[in-house]
């Protein structure tokens, strides 16, 4: 079985914790046969020679395909362009989620990668558990505990949530019950509201594991069996434009859940919390009233969620009209109370957010048929053995 570990980034110097992935699969036994990373700006080469004396590195860059390497196997590009070719870093600089890593998933189907492990830049394999006073660093094999599943027939997603701090820190605002109805995210409120007993910092258990099913896909803690995946439309995600700006929305994996499942595949939360450091700052305490890039990745982050909430619930089949009223009802009761507690006139704009997330609705429906289109194109017409390694690194 081959294995590879996918990472998307901007920067490839961002990449902290890889050799740490590397470090554990060697302990474990676990042969890693290719890192495959796909960044959009810089490019660290010394860190890449180094890293390639470990192990086989593919490093692409975004748009940098060479899409007329196809035509000598009779594929027409311009079925796939749509796989190759990010229009939105061409015109604003950014890539969406989904296209990253369906760009490391094409390498690693031309690879004939069995298992793809995707892993972010800031997540480690040791789970955060509390230990008394102390919070310790709890061992695990993490590249066996997914492969432990993957291997089971019917799942072709192992994934799991983190330990660390919670991406949105403690908050003592008004109308935080309406604010998270608005952005679709009610369970934060039940979470949040215990705040001062957890800090928002979860932890996890090394050593137990409670085995589920799930639809809930996490993009840096996540297996894939690739011959599985490759038949359906892995990530797809959006762009959404307010006030003059351009944010990435959330939710690539959501598409892939429910194809998997209709499909009559398992996707399985593996109950294993490796820590994500959210803010860069662990172990001191996030302070969203002061510290910028806490309230930056906050805010970036509600953005996200509302870009990415009229797909969803257009998947899920809701009445999308009594959704947005309310949701937007919600916002309306609760975003001045939001932006003078944070000192943030940012989230004033939440309320056209959510109008204009609704409104581009048919646009990223017809993004997403486009995108179907080409990936099924794709795969009906590759083959084994064309793989040419100048075609990605």
């Amino acid at each position: 079985m081959k294995k590879a570990i996918g990472i998307i980034t901007k920067n490839i110097s961002d990449i902290l914790s890889l050799d740490d992935f590397l470090d554990n699969a060697k302990k474990y036994n676990h042969k890693i046969d290719y890192v495959i990373i796909t960044y959009s700006n810089k490019y660290d080469a010394k860190f890449i020679d180094n890293l390639r004396k470990r192990v086989n590195v593919v490093v692409h860059k975004i748009n940098h395909f060479d899409i007329n390497y196809f035509s000598k196997y009779k594929i027409e590009s311009k079925n796939i362009a749509n796989l190759l070719f990010s229009k939105e870093f061409k015109e604003y600089g950014l890539v969406p989620y989904g296209f990253n890593r369906n760009t490391v998933l094409l390498a690693s189907i031309m690879l004939g990668i069995d298992y793809l492990f995707f892993i972010d830049t800031d997540v480690y394999p040791y789970v955060l558990e509390k230990q008394g006073n102390e919070n310790i660093k709890g061992e695990i094999d993490f590249f066996g505990r997914h492969i432990e599943y993957l291997k089971e027939e019917d799942i072709a997603v192992t994934t799991s949530d983190y330990s660390g701090y919670y991406i949105v820190p403690p908050l003592n605002v008004e109308k935080m019950g309406s604010f998270f109805e608005g952005i679709q995210k009610e369970g934060m409120r039940d979470y949040l509201s215990n705040a001062n007993k957890h800090n928002c910092l979860n932890f996890g258990n090394s050593k137990k594991q409670i085995i589920r099913d799930t639809g809930k896909i996490l993009g840096g803690n996540l297996g894939l069996k690739v011959d599985v995946i490759k038949r359906y439309i892995p990530f797809f995600s959006d762009l959404l434009k307010v006030g003059g700006n351009v944010y990435l929305t959330r939710g690539e994996d959501t598409v892939l859940g429910y194809e998997l499942n209709s499909a009559g595949y398992r996707c399985v939360d593996i109950d294993t919390l490796i820590f994500h450091d959210t803010f860069s700052t662990f172990p001191n305490k996030p302070n969203i009233i002061d510290d910028l890039r806490v309230k930056d990745r906050f805010f970036y982050a509600t953005m996200g969620w509302i870009g990415r909430n009229p797909m969803l619930n257009w998947l899920q089949n809701k009445n999308l009209h009594q959704v947005y009223r309310r949701q937007k009802k919600a916002l309306e009761k609760s975003v001045v109370q939001v932006s003078r507690y944070l000192d943030d006139s940012r989230f004033l704009l939440l309320v056209d957010a959510i109008d204009r997330a609704y409104a581009q609705l048919p646009q990223v429906i017809r993004n997403y048929e486009n995108t179907v289109n080409a990936w099924k194109y794709f795969n009906d017409e590759w083959k084994k053995g064309w793989y040419d390694e100048n075609i990605i690194g």
